[in-house]
């Protein structure tokens, strides 16, 4: 047993632990933070500020809140399996595992672990996902396993071979197939689009796409299209990229960056078009002029408002269904108020 004194003094240091372990951050900056608790006038007393000793306390931590996992998954009568991948610092093949139980009405999702695999296909990351609940809670879990999400993929959900299938195969009972609803959405969105007659939307996203490496390769344009702004009173909204991700609330802050600001964006373009301007550059006032030329374009500013609308009613379904609290009510409200707004748009 260690006195009142010491323990204050060691949970000082197991919270510094704590934050580095959240943010991902080397041990040895467990060591910094202890100098500077020390520069505050923080007394944290001269032992246990080694990186060997951060590692104790952050292995220390991950065994309570194992402990508390599981009581909770011992007193559920049954859960399901969140699975995605993923890819590390290092460039391998990763998949999280996390589990979602019920006990005593209270429903928690825990973060059950990570395992490398040697290949992202159906075999191997069945086999990572066995050996990661085998480790953690034993053979017995498979009695309480019910259902799974997870994404479209052929090699999570395919019919005869798929992740669900062989999971469904080791289980003892039969298993409940989720798909996240939110990239259904997405994949929804997505093939619309690619039923369009017209090459529009493929100008648009390519014009979004390119502002941004425009604008993200060179700290020269930056710069100028901040002055822009600035000049204009205008509050800073440099592009942002769209092809990153599926995400459509991401797609959305790109057309509003764009549409915002347009002004400024089209003054620093047109200055890039003056011989004798300072921000003048050969290589890149021909791209310059494209850009110019399309954010002028009547039909490509009518469609990227029409997208603006688009995904703005169909973000806040995204969002709502992503809330970690979210009920079946919430979900469906939304879903008929982005229906009612979808009709409205398609028959003006």
């Amino acid at each position: 047993m260690i006195n009142s004194a010491a323990r204050s003094k060691v949970k000082i240091l197991i919270r510094n632990a704590h934050y580095v372990a959240k943010l991902g951050r080397p041990y040895t900056d467990y060591v910094e933070m202890g100098k500077l608790d020390k520069m505050k006038g923080i007394d944290i007393g001269n032992t246990y500020l080694t990186d060997k000793y951060c590692e104790t306390f952050v292995k220390s931590i991950a065994d309570s809140i194992r402990v508390e996992q599981d009581k909770h998954f011992d007193a559920s009568d049954f859960f399901s399996i969140i699975s995605d991948g993923s890819t590390d610092c290092s460039s391998k093949e990763a998949e999280a595992i996390i589990v979602r139980s019920s006990a005593k009405g209270k429903v928690e999702t825990h973060f059950i672990g990570l395992r490398h695999v040697e290949k992202a296909d159906a075999k191997h990351i069945t086999d990572a996902i066995m050996k990661i609940m085998n480790e953690r809670f034993d053979n017995n879990w498979a009695q309480k396993f019910i259902a799974m999400g997870c994404d479209v993929a052929a090699l999570m959900l395919g019919a005869k071979s798929g992740l669900a299938k062989q999971l469904c195969e080791r289980s003892a009972r039969p298993i409940y197939t989720i798909h996240c609803s939110a990239h259904r959405l997405e994949l929804c969105f997505k093939d619309a689009t690619k039923r369009l007659t017209s090459k529009i939307h493929e100008k648009c996203e390519a014009l979004l796409l390119n502002l941004y490496l425009f604008y993200k390769l060179s700290p020269l344009n930056r710069a100028n299209l901040t002055r822009c702004f600035k000049s204009l009173g205008i509050n800073v909204v440099v592009p942002t990229r769209v092809g990153g991700t599926r995400w459509l609330p991401h797609t959305m802050k790109a057309i509003k960056h764009i549409l915002t600001g347009r002004e400024a964006i089209l003054k620093h373009l047109n200055e890039m078009q003056d011989p004798t301007g300072p921000t003048r550059r050969k290589d890149s006032a021909a791209k310059a002029r494209n850009f110019l030329k399309l954010l002028q374009d009547r039909e490509v500013l009518v469609w990227l408002h029409f997208l603006m609308d688009l995904v703005s009613c169909l973000g806040k379904v995204t969002e709502i269904i992503q809330k970690h609290n979210v009920t079946l009510a919430e979900v469906w409200k939304e879903l008929q108020s982005a229906k009612s707004m979808l009709q409205r748009y398609y028959t003006r």
